[in-house]
């Protein structure tokens, strides 16, 4: 009698590689299948395909070939996409990527100063100033949004649209000695900074959760658990999993929000932090369920690109 037909699958598509220094490349990200074509007598289970970011597809596991047991198998295989891959079934992504950069220039952005002027723009490619490294040189066009026609120093922008439970994925690039950062829902910062080559990092380095202030005094702060900085110039990623905090139906917060996962090109730096608070330099406004991206522009020139994002699946 043959055994009842089974299929596992899970498709994640990561968005652009995380190691991308062109301009739009883009890659599915995790595909995998796993299917008993079997009966009892010989049970096949088989992990079709691993293409991961663009850099590697092939056969991965036929377990027929195994010699082991139906059960000894299926709890490997489950083992080995669980640990090995880094895979969770919770806070799965919820839809489709919608990007915040495009073609459109600013469309979707808006300074947090509306009245007052900015400096950000549209570009078509950035690269290192030849008689300045601390500057850009910049090529007009779309595709990128840059604060950099002069010093970098302007107001920071918002996104119009708030955000929850969110994965994202960001392209930034910034010039030696600059500063920027990636406020989810304007209040945690994500660091972008110039640390290319620093043999010890702190909390204000690139990927860090910057310190906040709390009775005059410096609280928190989180490095990153490794510097994986690219060269200033050089165009780096960020893919973050973040989950929103939680309220009660009086307002009260229940839970604080939580940076669940954080890549830096594609190498993890964080595992589920929680945020105690908003980071310095936050807006001014009060947690809460939603809120927009920021993108710091006050700190130095920096450039953004193929930004997007995606809801996650709320538990």
């Amino acid at each position: 009698m043959d055994n009842p037909f089974l299929i596992v699958s899970y498709t994640l598509d990561a968005g652009p590689r995380p190691d991308t220094t062109t301009d739009n490349e883009s890659s599915k990200g995790l595909n995998i299948v796993i299917s008993n074509k079997s009966s009892v007598d010989c049970c096949d289970y088989e992990l079709e395909s691993l293409y991961f970011r663009g850099l590697y597809r092939s056969p991965f596991w036929r377990s027929d070939q195994m010699g082991c047991s139906r059960s000894s198998r299926v709890c490997c295989l489950t083992a080995i996409l669980s640990f090995s891959l880094g895979i969770t079934f919770a806070n799965e992504p919820n839809g489709d990527w919608t990007d915040l950069i495009t073609d459109a220039g600013l469309a979707g952005w808006q300074p947090v100063k509306q009245q007052e002027p900015h400096e950000w723009q549209a570009a078509k490619s950035v690269e290192l100033d030849g008689q300045d490294n601390r500057r850009f040189s910049i090529l007009d066009g779309t595709g990128i949004l840059t604060n950099a026609a002069n010093a970098g120093k302007t107001q920071n922008l918002l996104s119009e649209n708030n955000y929850g439970d969110v994965e994202v994925h960001i392209e930034f690039n910034l010039p030696v000695g600059s500063n920027s950062g990636v406020f989810f829902m304007a209040l945690y910062e994500l660091q972008v900074a110039d640390s290319y080559g620093k043999p010890d990092i702190v909390f204000s380095d690139c990927g860090g959760f910057y310190a906040r202030k709390v009775d005059g005094k410096w609280v928190g702060g989180i490095a990153p658990q490794v510097n994986t900085c690219k060269p200033p110039g050089q165009w780096q990623t960020y893919d973050v999993k973040f989950r929103a905090p939680r309220f009660d139906a009086d307002g009260n917060k229940t839970e604080n929000a939580r940076f669940l996962e954080v890549l830096h090109n594609g190498v993890l730096i964080h595992n589920d932090i929680e945020m105690e608070g908003p980071n310095s330099a936050h807006l001014d406004i009060p947690e809460a369920p939603e809120g927009p991206l920021m993108l710091q522009g006050d700190h130095g020139p920096i450039a953004y690109r193929n930004l997007r994002i995606r809801k996650l699946k709320s538990e």
